[in-house]
């Protein structure tokens, strides 16, 4: 389980839930939210996975008061599914016995059979996958928010919604440049969103200047790349000209500049 601090409203909206499923539930959410708005199709759907699993056992437990241990594979995750839709009408809503059962089918199919690698030269289905999984997930967290929500009806329902707002990408990728969206975000952060965007690549220093609009490239590499240097979140080549994010630049972006971008 990762351990991300979970985001505030969720937490205090889904306190009715058991903490061993809550936390779990919160985190890869946020995970699934994070990888779609960084276009990251592909590793989104496959995290919604996890989500999945998460999901059903909080269900078994619900609904039955046994589940299947963290840890402990699910044999047959679709039939397991189907166990939950047979369970009696006095075990729970209809929405946590069929609805939402029903949902993970879709979900883990998705990221079972549907096969997220594809074949060179196929069209790609990873964006609109990815589409249908963050929206059934925004959907699936809204019916739990509204079946266990442990504040305001008002409250709940504004939380609710604003779960179906569409995210803004950060890094947008125009005619072969790319673009920091949030105009509010530092050259020095813009750098290393950028960085992140592809943390496995070596970036030309000329790109990254011309990507994040610095006045001079003089003044880029000093004030920014050699300070970011120093500071081990990023590796700067000035041999090659080259840069590559650093974990510890990874770390950043992760925990200090997407929280205040995406929330």
């Amino acid at each position: 389980m990762s351990g991300k601090k979970p985001n505030g409203p969720l937490e205090k909206a889904l306190t009715n839930i058991p903490t061993i499923f809550r936390k779990r539930l919160i985190n890869q959410y946020i995970e699934i939210k994070k990888l779609f708005n960084e276009r990251k199709f592909e590793f989104c759907c496959t995290k919604v996975g996890k989500f999945c699993e998460t999901l059903i056992r909080f269900l078994q437990n619900n609904l039955t008061g046994i589940y299947t241990p963290f840890g402990t594979k699910i044999s047959n995750f679709i039939n397991e599914c189907d166990n939950l839709t047979r369970t009696p009408k006095s075990a729970g809503c209809e929405s946590l016995r069929i609805l939402i059962p029903h949902s993970l089918k879709f979900l883990y199919s998705i990221r079972s059979k549907r096969g997220i690698g594809h074949v060179s030269g196929d069209i790609d289905p990873n964006e609109m996958d990815s589409i249908a999984c963050i929206s059934l997930a925004n959907w699936i967290m809204a019916e739990l928010i509204r079946i266990f929500h442990g504040i305001s009806i008002d409250k709940a329902q504004d939380l609710i919604d604003s779960l179906f707002t569409r995210h803004i990408p950060l890094v947008w990728e125009v005619s072969g440049k790319k673009r920091v969206l949030d105009t509010t975000l530092s050259a020095r952060e813009k750098a290393l969103v950028l960085l992140y965007s592809d943390p496995e690549k070596n970036i030309a220093v000329k790109d990254l200047f011309t990507w994040v609009e610095y006045s001079k490239i003089n003044l880029f590499k000093t004030n920014i790349l050699n300070l970011l240097h120093k500071n081990k979140l990023i590796e700067y080549d000035k041999e090659k000209e080259i840069v590559i994010l650093s974990p510890t630049g990874k770390e950043e972006v992760e925990n200090k500049i997407f929280p205040r971008s995406f929330n």
